[in-house]
């Protein structure tokens, strides 16, 4: 029976002193961004327990049996004579032994003596079921919709009537004066059809019955489990399934918190450092007396939660269970920086492993985390995203830092790409003006190009509003999101508008100087020839397209 240790106030020796300052050394020094290589030799050693961490894993071997009723075609077999007539006549746990090893099988088995002919479930002793298809009819029904144009009004779904009203009328009399007298005026009205409800069409729906041909009309087919015999084999059928489950506890020193407890599990696993086994228990069928239990005072409570884990039903035998209750020597160390107590663990071994969880490092991390949560709901992503360049350097920080540096990073690039829009729209309104002056009064353009402007009626207004569309394509096609993320990665959001800003004032300058080179040599004249040409055919298809379908709505209005 082993010694279980919980914690015993110990010593460092000189020279294991020296190794665990070396130790923190080299682990201090392995976080980037944390310039204070020589903590270990910095730090006070406060106090050292011999404290072991213990690793208790249960696996228990189970037994799943259950017993079906299947049905097989007859077949022209002879059955032998009926022994068992009912389930509770079978020993399922007694046809097989129970595993004495590990193992993982599925296997069904035939209970002999259980198989006798009756008539099949499925068509009940008839040999023939309804045909599927047609519900056992013989026929299969087919709706046939028409629709006819309502003739009250002619498709319109409306009509007009005639009514009457009072109008007054100036008429001369036989005296030569004027005088007013009503009449009646008769005037249409349309109004809604009350044939078809103004739907200007009726739905007329007939059926028509088409013969079956998957029964022949007969209503019937053969059935699929008897293949028309009418009759079929009864039988028991035992389904073995045997697997094993394991569940895994650790035990931390009590030094230690349950929280940090919780956050070292995974990473003593990580260490290449193999696990002392110091004692192994079983049990036949997974319960444990208490008698297991005693001597185990500091791991026995997490014995004692094994087996509630461990299933026990009707159909699931529990063959055995095995406890194994394993050891690694270390060392749990608490120190003290700047005034702060830490604590961490040291596996021993001819090897060291360092394992810490709370730490000054750990602890500026936080605070950097901290400060980057305020500046967040402040609203000033820009020194936010600056301080989280920092944090990311370190270990301690998760997958959740680097989301949400990179989110950061695209509400900032958002800023330059405003800038850039900005310099466009003013720069449009600006230089609008001068491009049609140099288009227009000026005439910078070359002289064989008149005719073509001539021909395709170009004004100045045209070359103008081309150039402009194309200055914003490109832009904002190629330039904008080409960008260099130097410029958003800027902590000043004024900076970022300004560097866009900038940006998009060199873009567009040097898009229109490229322009006017363009009209200077005439190239652009024809580049606007052809979009007119192009803008006139998509025109020309539309408005015949839209004549086309207007036509046939009509016919078949």
């Amino acid at each position: 029976m082993a010694n279980y240790i919980d914690a015993q106030r110990t010593t460092f020796s000189k020279e294991e002193e020296l190794r665990f300052r070396k130790l923190f050394n080299q682990w201090a020094a392995s976080i980037s961004g944390y310039n204070r290589n020589n903590l270990g030799n910095e730090l006070k050693i406060v106090e050292v327990y011999n404290s072991p961490i213990y690793r208790c894993s249960i696996t228990t071997q189970y037994d799943h049996r259950e017993l079906n009723m299947k049905y097989k075609r007859v077949n022209g077999k002879v059955c032998p004579p009926r022994t068992i007539e009912r389930a509770s006549q079978i020993d399922r746990w007694g046809m097989f032994p129970l595993p004495t090893i590990y193992t993982n099988i599925d296997k069904s088995y035939y209970v002999s003596g259980s198989e006798y002919i009756t008539n099949c479930p499925t068509c009940s002793g008839a040999g023939r079921v309804n045909c599927s298809k047609c519900g056992g009819k013989g026929k299969i029904t087919h709706e046939i919709v028409k629709e006819r144009i309502c003739s009250a009004c002619k498709g319109y779904g409306y009509t007009y009537i005639t009514k009457h009203r009072k109008e007054q009328q100036k008429v001369l009399d036989t005296d030569g004066k004027y005088r007013f007298r009503y009449v009646d005026k008769e005037y249409s009205e349309k109004v809604t059809c009350q044939a078809c409800g103004g739907n200007r069409k009726f739905t007329d729906i007939t059926y028509r019955d088409e013969p079956c041909f998957e029964c022949r009309q007969s209503g019937k087919v053969t059935c699929s489990q008897c293949y028309g015999d009418g009759k079929m084999i009864h039988y028991w059928q035992l389904t073995k399934h045997q697997y094993c489950q394991s569940f895994t506890e650790y035990r931390f020193p009590s030094v230690i918190s349950y929280e940090d407890a919780q956050k070292m599990e995974s990473l003593v696993e990580r260490p290449n450092y193999a696990w002392e086994n110091i004692e192994t228990l079983r049990s036949d069928n997974g319960r444990f007396s208490n008698e297991n239990l005693i001597g185990k005072p500091l791991i026995g409570k997490i014995i004692a939660k094994f087996p509630s884990k461990v299933e026990h039903n009707l159909n699931t035998a529990v063959c055995f269970s095995d406890i194994k209750v394993e050891m690694r020597s270390a060392r749990t160390v608490v120190y003290q920086v700047d005034g702060e107590q830490y604590s961490c663990m040291v596996l021993i071994g001819d090897e060291w492993k360092l394992l810490t969880i709370n730490s000054p490092i750990s602890k500026k991390v936080n605070s950097l985390k901290e400060s980057v949560n305020e500046y967040c709901r402040k609203h000033q992503y820009g020194k936010a995203w600056a301080l989280l360049q920092e944090v990311n350097k370190y270990p301690q920080a998760g997958s959740k830092e680097a989301q949400m540096q990179q989110e950061l990073e695209e509400r900032m690039a958002m800023m330059t790409k405003f800038g850039a829009n900005i310099a466009l729209v003013l720069y449009t309104l600006g230089l609008s003006p001068l491009l049609y002056l140099l288009y227009g009064p000026y005439k910078f353009y070359a002289f064989w190009s008149s005719w073509l402007m001539d021909k395709f009626d170009l004004s100045a207004g045209h070359l103008m509003l081309f150039t402009i569309i194309a200055i914003m394509f490109v832009t904002i096609k190629f330039v904008i999101p080409n960008i260099p993320e130097s410029a958003h990665r800027v902590a000043s959001p004024s900076k970022r508008f300004l560097y866009g800003f900038k940006i998009g004032t060199f873009s567009y300058i040097f898009l229109a100087l490229a322009a006017a080179l363009l009209s200077y040599f005439g190239i652009l004249q024809v580049a606007t020839s052809a979009a007119m040409l192009v803008l006139k055919i998509v025109i020309f298809i539309v408005m015949l397209v839209m004549f086309l379908l207007s036509g046939i709505f009509k016919i078949f209005s």
